[in-house]
């Protein structure tokens, strides 16, 4: 009787283990859906219900400190992405899991046609410029860069709670006419003021 109660706890025991291992698997496949799937190029993303929570806390540099919350807001936030990306590959370097986190080192490459409104998204300078153009578009060249994202889970989860993407947007805004001019000149002047 003793070796069969045993025998059960080691079974349960096992089994637990197994199913735990079932859901980082699980959990490490939908990440590859989002890296690889539900990016900057996505065509479709009616899969984000499949892969993060509904109270979904997304945030990016190009977002701010506070990012996005829910499906509402991160299905708009791909729609304008898409609208945006004329190219874009993501590789995962290297990925590691700690429990309800994982962690995933990512290169990417994107090419990137913005558009600024200036009335909307740069109000100040219209009304410093009234003759500058309302809007304008650019296309930014292909601008490789590096970063990680840390997905983490409710326990026992297989849709992620929070995607925090760490990179440099420096990266971005060198490519931006006249922005990455200025950039570039701040930069170049910051280093030999550093040297004399």
């Amino acid at each position: 009787m003793v070796y069969a109660f045993k025998f059960f706890l080691l079974a349960l025991v096992a089994g637990t283990a197994l199913s735990q291992s079932q859901l980082q698997e699980q959990r490490r496949a939908n990440i590859e859906r989002i890296m690889y799937e539900l990016n900057a190029g996505a065509q479709d993303v009616s899969m984000i219900e499949n892969v993060y929570e509904a109270d979904i806390h997304f945030v990016d540099p190009l977002l701010g400190e506070e990012g996005i919350r829910g499906y509402d807001a991160l299905i708009k936030y791909h729609h304008k992405l898409n609208e945006m990306a004329e190219s874009f590959e993501v590789e995962i370097v290297n990925y590691a899991i700690d429990q309800d986190t994982h962690i995933v080192i990512w290169k990417a490459a994107a090419t990137m046609k913005v558009t600024i409104d200036l009335e909307e998204d740069l109000g100040a300078i219209k009304k410093v410029f009234p003759k500058m153009k309302d809007k304008f578009s650019f296309t930014m060249d292909e601008i490789q860069y590096t970063g990680s994202t840390v997905f983490k889970f409710h326990e026992g989860s297989e849709k992620a709670s929070l995607h925090l993407d760490i990179y440099n947007e420096m990266d971005m805004y060198t490519k931006m006419p006249a922005i990455g001019r200025v950039l570039k000149f701040l930069k170049k002047a910051s280093k030999e003021s550093m040297f004399q």
